[in-house]
């Protein structure tokens, strides 16, 4: 037994480490058959095109709940303090709760809720305010606090329906529920089909003659 387990030991990291630990590809094992290296083959990774004539303009208010809003400095100023705060927070070695990321980030968002219970409310003014002001390097925890609420105004707010080509995984607008596929792949199937459907039609009058 203490002969197998010093067989795994000496291995490098998993894989998977280079998405879930950002580590490089010379410090993890090689792409193997496990179940969740499997996930590689089986889900694109397909840049998204973001050209203004295919998605439009970009607009933040999009993911707000109230457009209206204004903004208020407790929230904001509270926020960008312990947003400095938060990498004081993981270097931590004698909290290991900091250690823990998700939980650290519910913290924050529990001392922003101290100030105003609303939670859509404390979305609105920091969307708001980090957008408004163009604030980049402060939105990492906007969306760790609060994705959930801004992916829930988005829903509400954009009403265009985007889906993953099931062939070559590129994003696309989905025009009615039956809409699977980009213009060149839903090409390409059909060209497939008709050709298909060409050599059942020669072999069946074949065989009758």
């Amino acid at each position: 037994m203490k002969q197998m387990i010093q067989g795994y030991t000496k291995l490098k990291l998993p894989y998977f480490f280079i998405y879930a630990k950002d580590k490089t590809i010379d410090q993890v094992e090689k792409l193997n058959n496990s179940v969740i290296n499997r996930l590689y083959n089986l889900i694109p990774n397909k840049a998204i095109n973001f050209k203004l004539a295919e998605f439009g303009k970009f607009n933040y208010e999009n993911l707000m709940n109230d457009k209206n809003v204004e903004l208020d400095n407790d929230i904001i100023n509270k926020y960008l303090e312990l947003d400095i705060k938060k990498h004081f927070m993981f270097a931590d070695p004698e909290d290991e709760k900091y250690n823990n990321i998700a939980y650290t980030y519910q913290q924050i968002k529990l001392k922003l809720l101290e100030i105003n219970p609303n939670a859509y409310y404390v979305t609105d003014v920091l969307v708001k305010y980090l957008y408004k002001e163009k604030r980049s390097q402060y939105k990492d925890t906007l969306w760790l606090c609060f994705g959930d609420i801004i992916v829930e105004n988005i829903k509400r707010n954009v009403k265009v329906k985007y889906i993953y080509c099931e062939k070559c995984g590129t994003l696309v607008e989905q025009k009615n529920n039956r809409h699977m596929y980009c213009d060149k792949c839903w090409k390409e199937k059909r060209k497939k089909e008709i050709n298909e459907n060409a050599k059942k039609y020669y072999y069946k009058n074949k065989k009758q003659k």
